[in-house]
C-alpha cells in the first residue's frame, strides 16, 4: 500500500463515489480508489480488517460487475447496475437509429468498396464475378440509391426515446430509494430488455448496411419492444412508485392513456433541435393532459369518443409527423422541397392541431357544464317537491 494512497483515503473516496447507493460499478470504484481493478478486492479486505465498514463486508460481484457494500444489498445492486447497463445499451440503440447524411455517405463508400472487392475476388473463381453480380447486384443498387431504407425507421426511434425516459426514471427512483426492497420481476425484466436492445444493435454492423436477415430480425425486435416492453416497463414503474410491485395493476383509464401519450410527446420534444418546435410539441402535451383532467368529470360517452378519436387518428399521425420532421431536422442541406414540407408540418403542429385539441377540450367542458346544470335543476326540483324551498 502506497503511503501516498493510504487505505483510509481510499475508503473515503469510495464512499463519496457510492454516495449512499451501497454499490458502485467496479471500474468506477477502481478509479475512485486510484488502484487497478485487480487490486480493489485487496483494498476492500484491508478496509474490513480495519472495520471501516462496521459489520458490513464489501465484496466484488463479478456478475454485475460492481463493488457491493454487503451481501444483503445484492438484490438492489443487481437491479441498479442492470439499469445503468440498460441505459448504456439504449444510448447505443439511439445512435444506430439516427442515420445522418454523413453516415449515409460513409455507408455508400464502404458498401461500394466491399462489393467491388467481392466481384474482383470472384473474378477468377469457378463461379466467376457474374454470379456475384446476379445474386447481389440488385440489392447493391437499391442500397446505393437509398441506404436509409436499410436503417431503423421511425418506430425504432420512437420506442428508443420512450425506453430511455423510462430507464432514466427507474435510475432516478433507485438513487432516491437505495434502502427500499427491490422486486425480482423488475430485475428480470431489465435484464431481458437489455438483451433485446443489444440484439437490435448487433443487427447493424459498423462497417456497412445490414443484410435482409439482419433487417428482418431488427424489425421483429422493435415490434416486440413496442407491443410488449414499452407498456410492461410503464406498468412496472407505475407500480414501483405506488409501492404496489406485488399487486395486480388496475386497467388503464382513458385519462391514463392520454397522460401516457403526453409523456411520449414530451420525450420526443426534448430531442428536437428547433426551439420553437420543442415549445409547440410541449404545448400539445399540455393540452392532452388538460383533456385527460377533463375526462374525469365529463360524461362517459363523450370520454370514449374523445379517446377513440385521439388514439386512432390524431396521435398516431402526430407521432409519425414528428419522427419524419426530426429525421429531416438533422439534414445539413435539405433542399427546397424538404424545407417546404417541414414548414407545412410546423404549421400543422403550431396552429391546426392545437386548434383541434382546444375544440375537443371545449366540447368536453360544454358537455360537463350541461350535465352539471341538469343535476342542479334536478336537485332544485327535488327540494321543491319535499317542501324545503318555495
Amino acid at each position: 500500500m502506497s503511503i501516498l494512497n493510504p487505505i483510509r483515503s481510499q475508503y473515503r473516496r469510495l464512499m463519496e463515489r457510492m454516495n449512499g447507493m451501497h454499490c458502485v460499478l467496479l471500474q468506477e470504484a477502481a478509479a475512485a480508489m486510484r488502484v487497478k481493478e485487480t487490486k480493489v478486492q485487496d483494498s476492500l479486505d484491508l478496509m474490513v480488517k480495519k472495520r471501516l465498514f462496521g459489520d458490513d463486508v464489501p465484496y466484488i460481484d463479478h456478475g454485475i460487475p460492481a463493488v457491493v457494500q454487503d451481501r444483503r444489498f445484492h438484490p438492489f445492486a443487481e437491479l441498479y447496475c442492470a439499469s445503468l447497463r440498460l441505459k448504456w445499451s439504449l444510448n447505443r440503440m439511439r445512435n444506430v437509429c439516427i442515420f445522418t447524411p454523413e453516415e449515409k455517405s460513409q455507408a455508400r463508400v464502404q458498401m461500394t468498396g466491399n462489393f467491388i472487392r467481392e466481384v474482383v475476388g470472384n473474378a477468377f473463381s469457378q463461379s466467376g464475378a457474374g454470379s456475384v453480380l446476379r445474386q447481389k447486384g440488385g440489392a447493391f443498387l437499391r442500397d446505393l440509391m437509398s441506404p436509409e431504407t436499410s436503417m431503423p425507421g421511425q418506430n425504432a426511434q420512437t420506442v428508443t426515446s420512450i425506453l430511455i425516459e423510462d430507464a432514466d426514471t427507474l435510475i432516478a427512483y433507485l438513487q432516491s430509494h437505495p434502502d427500499e426492497k427491490t422486486d425480482r420481476e423488475l430485475t428480470l425484466f431489465v435484464h431481458s430488455l437489455d438483451r433485446q436492445v443489444q440484439s437490435f444493435v448487433n443487427c447493424y454492423p459498423a462497417t456497412g448496411l445490414p443484410n435482409s436477415t439482419q433487417r428482418m430480425t431488427a424489425e421483429e425486435i422493435v415490434r416486440r419492444l413496442r407491443t410488449d416492453a414499452v407498456p410492461k416497463f410503464s406498468d412496472l414503474l407505475e407500480r414501483l412508485y405506488r409501492g404496489e410491485m406485488n399487486r395486480i395493476p388496475a386497467p388503464k383509464t382513458p385519462q391514463d392513456e392520454l397522460r401516457e401519450q403526453a409523456r411520449q410527446l414530451l420525450t420526443l420534444s426534448s430531442q428536437m433541435a428547433t426551439r420553437h418546435m420543442r415549445a409547440s410539441v410541449s404545448r400539445l402535451a399540455g393540452l392532452l393532459n388538460e383533456i385527460a383532467d377533463q375526462l374525469g368529470v365529463s360524461p362517459s360517452r363523450s370520454a370514449e369518443s374523445c379517446v377513440r378519436s385521439l388514439r386512432n387518428v390524431y396521435l398516431p399521425m402526430t407521432q409519425e409527423l414528428l419522427m419524419k420532421y426530426m429525421r429531416y431536422e438533422r439534414t445539413i442541406d435539405p433542399g427546397p422541397d424538404v424545407t417546404k414540407a417541414m414548414q407545412n408540418t410546423e404549421t400543422v403542429l403550431d396552429e391546426d392541431l392545437p386548434k383541434a385539441l382546444k375544440g375537443m377540450l371545449k366540447d368536453l367542458r360544454s358537455d360537463s357544464a350541461i350535465d352539471m346544470e341538469a343535476q342542479a335543476s334536478a336537485l332544485r326540483t327535488k327540494m321543491r317537491m319535499d317542501g324545503m324551498i318555495n
